[in-house]
């Protein structure tokens, strides 16, 4: 086997490890509680039911989400054409249905958890399975335990 072969062969192997992962962690809606990682790491950051400037909320999130700028999952939770019920009360521009990516900049919009939220996701809070976060400082819980699956409403 040729060097070439073999350096094919590891980025094979490292595209399909990243790939799997992404798919299984991220990408992919869990089945417990219907939401995406991000998601459910923005809902855990803001669970006191405080209202939050955008920018705020997503620089908290950092600490126990480290993929990418969780903003626009927070905009997307808080986006009435995006959701049948929105995970968060919006207020200022969280985009379009023709535009989604067209909301105010982080530091004008602010967020709260919903009623909603607090009634069918957040109603087990104290019972949650949690984990340590990717670098062992804090923990998050692995699911929610709503009342139905959110990517079901």
């Amino acid at each position: 086997m040729s060097k070439r072969e073999s350096g094919s062969k590891y980025i094979e192997e490292l595209y399909y490890d990243y790939s799997y992962y992404v798919l299984h962690n991220r990408a992919i809606p869990h089945a417990k509680d219907g939401l995406k990682s991000a998601t459910r790491r923005v809902l855990w950051m803001a669970r006191d039911g405080k209202k939050y400037k955008t920018a705020t909320l997503a620089g908290s999130t950092m600490d126990i989400h480290p993929h990418a700028a969780p903003e626009g999952a927070i905009n997307t939770a808080a986006a009435p054409y995006a959701n049948n019920v929105p995970l968060f009360d919006a207020y200022g521009s969280m985009g379009t249905l023709l535009n989604p990516t067209a909301y105010g900049a982080a530091r004008y919009t602010s967020v709260a958890v919903s009623n909603f939220t607090k009634d069918v996701i957040f109603r087990d809070i104290d019972i949650l399975e949690q984990q340590e976060t990717y670098d062992g400082t804090k923990m998050e819980p692995v699911t929610f335990y709503p009342l139905l699956p959110i990517a079901l409403i």
